[in-house]
């Protein structure tokens, strides 16, 4: 598995496709990304959006937003049971103090995840 910041308007469409592929277990939309990115830069972008690959396709992103929130999505292949946190779990020391200390949780597992 391989992660790495988010590079342009290509990653939103990938980030795109995995919310419609995943369109039953998911909470967040296509037009919910795409209208949250419409005042960032690509290089803001790139500092708030991580995407993860197996291989060659987009298994997971994560947007830990600067002005607050947390958006964690993981392909439902890569999901456990509901109750058990995803596969894609991150490391605390890649992410900023404030969350390190206060521990952000996805809306759906409730999981502290990073790089």
């Amino acid at each position: 598995m391989k992660s790495r910041s988010y590079a342009g308007p290509a990653d939103l469409r990938l980030m795109q496709a995995l919310l419609i592929r995943d369109y039953a277990v998911t909470h967040t939309r296509i037009g919910d990304i795409a209208w949250r990115t419409r005042y960032h830069t690509h290089h803001e972008l790139s500092l708030e959006i991580r995407l993860w690959f197996e291989q060659e396709g987009l298994i997971a992103w994560t947007w830990l937003r600067t002005g607050g929130g947390l958006d964690l999505e993981v392909a439902s292949e890569w999901r456990q049971d509901e109750s058990e946190p995803p596969r894609v779990t991150w490391r605390l020391g890649g992410l900023s103090p404030a969350v390190a200390t206060h521990g952000p949780t996805s809306r759906r597992t409730g999981l502290v995840s990073g790089y």
